[in-house]
């Protein structure tokens, strides 16, 4: 029995035959006739028949009985009306889990300046084998591309999309021009790691209900986070970013930082803060743990395809094929 909320109860009362339910915002509801009629399926999007749940509005209906497009119309309107209107419910802020596990993110950055792995920072990472996810900026891909062919092989480092060159104010942006920001991106990140990003970040986290809906339409979950980590503030200390980092944490949460130069502290801060956590009994995961994109995350035969690519690239434009990491910058 699916839940039944205290607001609304519809109960054999609609002919709805489909109904697609658009997340990202509750003010359009569409209400299609088109499926034939099928067993009665649960879930958000697409249901052919009823019963149908809206999930976490506490909204509940079934339909039966042959009824006119009139009333079809009115349960759509019903529901748009008087569903909550959550906030960019696509937007994932945390990981769906009540288990003592954190998700390491970091933002490489780079718009019009050039911009370089801060290397102390990736170098603790990987000495570590922490899981963590890369949101990498166009520009900043095509910048550091041997270290970005380097970490295309490791499997527990996932790439995301930061758009191409770090625009501020795409929450101002058409869905034509955030899909084109994406695409290039995609199209660098892939060509010099062999992996499509599984994940978009919004610069700055701004964005609007048509560029999310764009950036989803590709295939790429937004991820984002519950509360900010501050570090690209001079200000922010690393005693400063530890206290606040381990007094807010929660299990769950998604932790942004930056490895682009700009997180001057998160360095000096990081190994404290995963000391800590640890010693509470935390685990670090990767995103795709527990949020799955629509692209299919890399296999071991996909990497080590990509890193034989990369190798005839370096053999034929004479380059030396050594990934200069450990090397000062």
């Amino acid at each position: 029995m699916p839940r039944r909320g205290p607001t609304l109860l519809l109960h054999r009362a609609f002919p709805v035959r489909r109904i697609t339910v658009l997340t990202g915002s509750w003010s359009l509801l569409k209400v299609l006739r088109s499926a034939p009629p099928g067993r009665p399926t649960f879930g958000r999007v697409g249901l052919p028949n009823a019963p149908f749940t809206c999930s976490g509005h506490g909204f509940w209906c079934r339909t039966s009985g042959l009824m006119g497009a009139l009333r079809t119309r009115i349960l759509a309107v019903i529901l748009a009306l008087l569903a909550p209107a959550p906030a960019h419910a696509d937007v994932i802020t945390r990981l769906p889990t009540d288990d003592k596990v954190i998700a390491l993110t970091f933002d490489a950055c780079q718009g019009h300046e050039p911009a370089s792995f801060d290397r102390p920072l990736l170098d603790y990472l990987l000495s570590r084998k922490l899981p963590f996810t890369l949101f990498v900026t166009g520009r900043f891909a095509e910048n550091n591309r041997a270290d970005m062919e380097r970490l295309s092989g490791l499997d527990h480092v996932a790439f995301g999309n930061h758009s191409w060159d770090h625009p501020n104010t795409m929450n101002r942006f058409t869905a034509e021009a955030t899909v084109s920001q994406a695409a290039r991106a995609d199209a660098a990140i892939e060509a010099i790691t062999g992996r499509k990003p599984l994940f978009f970040r919004f610069p700055a986290g701004n964005f609007n209900e048509a560029g999310l809906a764009a950036v989803e339409a590709q295939g790429m979950p937004v991820i984002h986070w519950r509360w900010a980590t501050g570090d690209p503030a001079r200000s922010e200390t690393a005693d400063r970013l530890v206290a606040r980092v381990t007094r807010l944490v929660k299990p769950g949460d998604i932790l942004i930082f930056h490895i682009n130069g700009r997180g001057w502290h998160t360095a000096e801060a990081l190994p404290r803060i995963v000391e800590s956590l640890e010693a509470e009994g935390y685990r670090f995961v990767s995103l795709t743990d527990y949020v799955v994109p629509e692209r299919a995350p890399p296999t071991a035969l996909d990497r080590a395809a990509a890193l034989a690519r990369q190798a005839m690239e370096r053999v034929t434009q004479g380059a030396a094929g050594a990934s200069p990491f450990g090397a000062a910058r």
